[in-house]
């Protein structure tokens, strides 16, 4: 019964591919993006289930973390099991201003059992470049749980190493992107395909005339910006964005082995065939 839901979002999501989408919802134009940021930071809390004693870097880090406030206390007489070292990792968009607050993912590095119940302490973010963006810092949710009762019996449901900080990023830095140009943009699929891309092409040129987009491959339609939207660019690119194209996907089949549910997409086609399964014989044939 649980597999139910999931088979009817897959069947919704092959139906919507039989109709028009919106340009934004299929691809990106130039200047908006995305970046990936990480950080390494504590979870302090924790109920008895952070990292142990052969975690040395949680040890080394708690150590380095109290100097930072005036207290020093050597590492082997540390003892504590309510921290555990974590990666933090979190995507920002290119349109986010300093101040703006993200979703930021919180996961376990050493060999605590559960993250539940933590918070998370101030972690810089930075780029694989090493420049910090933003910060982030609080309560975690866990989606599961791990519980070992005394008797030796262990009782977990989804997995209790990895959780989110909701809104728990502020960026500090905005991202490099470059600025928009007013008289010629690009709009890239997001998923290339030649006949969407042609799609897009000619949807374009039927709104803001003939000669303004081009498909430059499968991937990239180039747009020039009609004169007299050059001077309100951003409402040049939410009409762009707002135009509906007929998408086309390859013929593609999803198998669940564990209930034997098959579905197929609208552009899967069968030849004749012949099956035998134990007793069972299917034949498929040419309608005559």
């Amino acid at each position: 019964m649980k597999r139910i839901p999931l088979l009817i979002l897959i069947l919704i999501s092959s139906c919507f591919n039989l109709f028009a989408q919106r340009i934004k919802d299929i691809a990106y134009i130039t200047g908006q993006g995305s970046e990936q940021i990480i950080g390494y930071g504590l979870v302090v809390g924790l109920a008895g289930s952070g990292d142990t004693q052969r975690s040395t870097f949680t040890l080394q880090s708690v150590t380095s973390m109290l100097k930072r406030f005036g207290i020093t206390v050597p590492t082997a007489n540390l003892q504590t099991r309510n921290v555990a070292a974590v990666m933090v990792t979190a995507t920002l968009d290119s349109h986010l201003k300093p101040g703006a607050e993200f979703d930021v993912t919180v996961s376990s590095m050493g060999d605590a059992s559960s993250l539940s119940g933590g918070t998370l302490l101030m972690t810089p973010l930075s780029s694989m470049v090493g420049k910090v963006y933003g910060f982030a810092q609080g309560a975690l949710s866990v989606g599961g749980y791990d519980i070992r009762t005394q008797s030796g019996n262990r009782i977990a449901k989804n997995h209790a190493l990895a959780g989110h900080v909701p809104m728990g990023g502020i960026l500090q830095q905005p991202l490099d992107v470059d600025s928009l140009n007013t008289k010629e943009i690009s709009v890239y699929l997001r998923e290339p395909d030649m006949n969407t891309s042609s799609n897009i092409m000619t949807a374009i040129n039927t709104k803001f005339g003939n000669q303004v987009a081009l498909a430059k491959d499968a991937a990239e339609i180039n747009v020039k910006v009609p004169n007299d939207k050059q001077a309100n660019i951003v409402g040049f690119l939410a009409e762009l964005e707002g135009i509906t194209v007929q998408t086309d996907q390859a013929a593609k089949v999803v198998l669940d082995e564990r209930s034997g549910t098959v579905v197929a997409g609208s552009n899967v086609k069968i030849l004749p065939a012949s099956i035998t399964h134990g007793n069972l014989n299917i034949t498929i044939g040419l309608i005559r």
